[in-house]
Parts: C-alpha cells; structure tokens; sequence
C-alpha cells in the first residue's frame, strides 16, 4: 500500500468518530431534540469553535505528550490581546500589526514559561499555575484593568470567512510539518516514549522543552487573535473572561488526537477530536440540557473513550481467544 493509499484509509478510520457522534446526536435530536442540530446557521459558528479549540488543544499537545502540563494557557488566550490590542489600536498597525505584535507576546510568554521550568527545576503543572497567576494580574493591572476592544471592523474580520480559514490553515499546515517532517517532532516523540533512552542517544531535551512552549505560545497567540475578534471585547475578569473555560475545554481533544495518531497525524488527530466534541455540545445544546450539565456530558464522554481506548487491545485478544477456542471445538467435533 502506498503512502496515499495508507494517508485516505487512516483518515478515513479516524473520520468514523466525528461521523458517529453526529449520527448519533441527529438520532437523538430528532426524538427527543428541544432545538434543531446542526443547522445551516449553526455549522459556521461550530466551525469556527472548533478551530479555535483546536488551536488551544495544539499549544497544549507537544507539552502534554511529554506529560507537563500547562494551566496557564487559558489565561494566556486572554493575555495576548489584551496587551496587544491597546498597542496596534493606539499606533494604527492594522492587522500585519496585530497578528504580528499578538505572536511576539505568544512567543515571549512561551518562552517564560519554558525557561522558568527548566530553571526552577519544579513540576510544569506547579509552575503553570503561579503564571496563572502571574498572567491574571498582569491583565487586571494592564491598561486599568480594561481587558480589550476591538473597534477596528478588519480586525473583527480575522474571525469571519474565509480569513479566519486562512489564517488557522498556515498554522495548522506549519505545525503539521514541523512534528511529522522536521528532528523537533522525532525528538517529541522520542522523549515521550523512552526519555532516558532518548537523552542517552544523544537527544537534547531542554531544546526540545523550550521549542515546545515556543510552540505553545504561537498557538496560544493565534487563539487570542480569533477569541478576541469572534467576540469583539474580552474583560479582565477572570470570572466572566472564560480564560478557565478556554483551558478545561482544550484537554478533551488533546487525549482524542493522542489516541488518532494511529490513524492519522497528530494535527488531524487533534482536530477531528475537537470537532466531535463541538459536535457533542451542539447536540446536547439542541437536547436542552442545561449549560451546568454540559461539562458532566463532556467529561462523561471523555471518562468512556479513554476507558474503551485503554482496553482496546485486551478487546481484540479476548475476541481471538474466542474465535481460537470456537476452532477448537469445531476440530474436536470434526474429530
């Protein structure tokens, strides 16, 4: 099988989960539904949410996959405009401006964050949330405690067709040549497999672990560019800025896209699981299940794929026993 051949059969098994999460929620909204699913109205905004998350999802998954875990990314999201935003407003710098000083402060907070653990010496997920921390004040001391407002309507375009397709497309396309086709994605998944057997080979871990909250800063910085301009102000709040909500939501896609890899890349991995889990949401939306309920929906779902994927393979073994122990006993009654 070649290279093309093996690409669309693996696409197209990683495809059966986002195509069975909407088959199934269009069973149930149709039933049971309080509101319509999926709706031409609708598939733009899910289309856009799921870009968006899966941008969240991809700064989190070069980390993850090495088991650091970073907290502070939701406020991140929040950072990046922001701080931006007062600038290229105040200066005129139209949107070169804008994505160009948003991926400068993404980098920059990256690479704190990175440098700050691998000085420190202390576990990721301690050090993510004191910047959590860092960050939350930060954005409620900067330019009065305003948050940030967009009233430049081409800004407000970054998040509408097709730009914001464009943009999140050259993300996507570099982050996608990057881990398969460069040494920085061999070593992630070296370091993630065997990291002792990795760093004895000759791989350096610290360049790699500042490459990959490099990384976690341009995705972080693309994500602030939509989040601010799908919703045209953000305040600085932690309370009402959903930068928590930006986080917790990131995670599911993440451990969905590890598992499609098998099939897939990572990219596409990552993004097909965002896409069903948007999915997932629009149809309980329909259900009318209260937004309180959602997050218990999600996490539900999450708790019995990780479950059914973790089992998988003592599934097909029990299946072989099974068949090996019926030949069995059809020889023996052949006998």
């Amino acid at each position: 099988m070649n290279k093309a051949a093996k690409f669309i059969t693996g696409l197209g098994k990683a495809l059966i989960l986002p195509a069975a999460m909407f088959l199934l929620m269009f069973i149930l909204t149709r039933f049971i539904g309080q509101g319509r699913f999926m709706t031409w109205g609708n598939m733009e905004t899910i289309l856009k949410n799921t870009l968006l998350s899966t941008c969240i999802s991809l700064a989190m998954a070069p980390n993850m996959m090495n088991h650091r875990w970073d907290f502070s990314v939701g406020m991140m999201v929040i950072l990046v405009p922001v701080i931006a935003t007062p600038i290229v407003q105040r200066f005129n710098m139209g949107i070169a401006g804008y994505i160009i000083v948003c991926v400068i402060i993404g980098l920059l907070a990256g690479l704190l964050n990175g440098a700050t653990y691998m000085v420190i010496k202390v576990p990721s997920i301690v050090t993510s949330l004191g910047f959590y921390v860092i960050y939350e004040s930060i954005i409620l001391v900067y330019n009065g405690g305003l948050g940030a407002r967009l009233y430049d309507p081409q800004l407000l375009d970054l998040a509408k067709l097709p730009w914001i397709l464009i943009m999140v497309g050259v993300a996507f396309v570099a982050f996608y040549i990057l881990f398969e086709h460069t040494v920085f994605g061999y070593n992630c998944r070296a370091l993630s497999n065997s990291q002792r057997l990795a760093v004895s080979s000759g791989i350096k871990e610290r360049r790699n672990v500042l490459a990959c909250y490099l990384i976690m800063g341009f995705f972080v910085a693309i994500a602030g560019i939509i989040y601010l301009s799908m919703t045209g102000a953000v305040v600085a709040d932690m309370r009402e800025n959903g930068s928590a909500t930006i986080m917790f939501e990131a995670f599911p896609p993440v451990f969905i896209g590890f598992y499609l890899m098998r099939y897939t890349n990572l990219t596409a991995g990552v993004f097909l699981g965002t896409l069903s889990m948007k999915i997932l949401i629009s149809g309980m939306l329909a259900l009318g299940v209260p937004s309180t309920l959602q997050n218990v929906g999600t996490g539900l779902f999450l708790l019995i794929f990780i479950a059914f994927t973790s089992n998988q393979a003592r599934f097909i073994e029990g299946r072989r026993a099974k068949k090996r122990l019926a030949a069995m006993h059809a020889d023996e009654k052949a006998a």
